[in-house]
């Protein structure tokens, strides 16, 4: 008997969607087509995506176009970050940004930054655009350029500039000392005369002063390069969206269930008025 009432129940069911077949047949069609039209004609997306090579520094200045407020010690990669990010915010609310005409800003659909895993020194930088893909490029040359002129950040790579050199004069003092010693060493033991410490701590002791020194130019010229780009902005030739094929599958399946659910509407309006009746 189960099996039976189960059989007649599915039978009704689709003599419910059987009856209202055309109705269902051209909500779908109407609502696919609707957006996909839709979708086609939005404005089409592109995106770009560079990497960013970030100073490192001690000290870093958290600051926003509007606003030359100096901030706590931080992550450089993360000040960075705050510093792209104030950049949309200011974009977005004031319509107009160092080297960018109104005519560029406009197609600025978004800017985002974001830390690349297990590095301090990098971040990957995305750009997008509406409809005009070569607009991009421009966007990010003048980020960069904006990095790069920022007074607070070239002033602390300066100052930390000058404190690297300052060691490195300093340590080149000290290591030409540090031969001297040695040369001397060497001259006493050559003529058999005994010296009070082991003669091994100097060529040690030189070699270290040596090494500091070759570290200390290697942050002088990461200082130098300051921002920069380790990867080239690229910009992805399609767009990321919109997607009428995607949209209008979605919009046949919601449109699908929706002209069903419909359907078992109108056939439950229906036998309720015929009751009354």
């Amino acid at each position: 008997m189960e099996k039976e009432y189960d059989e007649i129940d599915l039978y009704q069911l689709y003599l419910t969607v059987s009856k209202r077949k055309w109705l269902i047949f051209f909500l779908v069609i109407i609502s696919t087509a609707v957006v996909f039209c839709i979708s086609s004609i939005s404005p089409k997306i592109y995106e770009g995506v560079a990497i960013l090579h970030v100073p490192l520094l001690p000290d870093t200045l958290r600051n926003s176009p509007t606003s030359e407020s100096v901030s706590i010690r931080n992550s450089p990669t993360s000040e960075s970050v705050s510093i792209i990010s104030s950049v949309f915010r200011s974009i977005k609310e004031e319509r107009s940004f160092p080297g960018l005409s109104s005519s560029v800003i406009e197609y600025i659909d978004d800017i985002s930054a974001t830390k690349i895993k297990d590095s301090e020194e990098t971040i990957e930088l995305r750009v997008r655009v509406r409809n005009d893909r070569e607009k991009a490029k421009v966007i990010f040359n003048q980020l960069l350029m904006y990095l790069k002129a920022n007074k607070f950040i070239a002033q602390e790579l300066a100052l930390e500039k000058a404190s690297i050199e300052k060691k490195i004069t300093e340590t080149e003092k000290a290591l030409e000392g540090a031969i001297k010693i040695k040369d001397q060493t060497i001259r006493l033991l050559e003529n058999r005369n005994p010296v009070g410490f082991n003669p091994v701590d100097l060529e040690v002791n030189v070699n270290s002063l040596r090494y500091e020194i070759i570290d200390l130019k290697k942050k002088a010229d990461i200082l130098g390069r300051g921002y920069e780009f380790v990867q080239l902005p690229h910009v992805f030739e399609k767009p990321i969206k919109p997607r009428p094929l995607l949209h209008a599958m979605l919009g046949f399946l919601s449109s699908l269930v929706f002209g069903i659910l419909l359907a078992f509407f109108l056939e439950w309006k229906e036998k309720i008025n015929m009751s009354k009746t």
